[in-house]
């Protein structure tokens, strides 16, 4: 769901997580959209221990049945970012005013706490898992109580390495749930995004479902 270029971790990616962009409009146009079957996990990398991960159960999120081929949810608008990778995002759900080249967002208008992001760049020359916990150690190191649920290598079944990442951490006082999914396919590395408060990740579960499962290309 693009990460290291040039033995470097990947900014844009490491923005997604990082970085909070201002909110703005952005119109879209509803295409059809691939069906995209959430894997099984076949390696799980131990996760960080703590009161706050003891509190939340990462299984909770798994995806319900895949959506149908072609279907775009109702409510939900297909739109096309970096690189080429295609989402589903809540309709009323606006473009962020100001983006990176390789990350766009949508922000939910009712709540500065809940946005998605989604981009990608070429693949590095190294694992999809390896690039990822780069990552993880870039971001861990900006502090902000930032601890791991879980990160787990899986395999789609057409065959793409898939990488999924849920971790805590805290923002303007604030403490945030996120995950964030990394796929590779056709010479490029994908990744989508979602964070809220703790206290609102259930509530996002529907819309973190959509996106996971219509994210592409596969």
């Amino acid at each position: 769901m693009a990460l290291i270029a040039g033995g470097a971790v990947f900014a844009a990616v490491v923005a997604l997580v990082a970085v909070h962009l201002a909110g703005g409009k952005h119109v879209t146009t509803p295409v059809a959209v691939p069906t995209v079957t959430v894997p099984q996990p076949i390696q799980q990398v131990p996760a960080v221990t703590g009161s706050a991960a003891a509190t939340i159960d990462p299984s909770t999120t798994t995806a319900a049945a895949p959506l149908s081929s072609g279907v775009v949810p109702p409510g939900y608008t297909r739109v096309t970012g970096p690189v080429g990778i295609q989402v589903s995002v809540p309709s009323d759900w606006p473009t962020a005013d100001e983006s990176l080249a390789s990350v766009d967002e949508v922000d939910d208008p009712d709540d500065q706490n809940t946005y998605l992001r989604y981009g990608g760049s070429a693949s590095p020359s190294m694992p999809l898992m390896d690039a990822v916990l780069q990552i993880e150690d870039s971001t861990a190191a900006l502090g902000n109580d930032y601890q791991r649920l879980s990160l787990t290598d899986v395999t789609s079944p057409t065959g793409d390495d898939t990488v999924e990442w849920q971790f805590l951490f805290t923002k303007n006082g604030v403490q945030r749930h996120a995950v964030d999914w990394f796929w590779r396919a056709a010479g490029n590395d994908y990744a989508v995004y979602a964070t809220t408060s703790t206290a609102d990740w259930q509530q996002l579960q529907p819309t973190i479902q959509v996106l996971e499962q219509t994210a592409g290309p596969v």
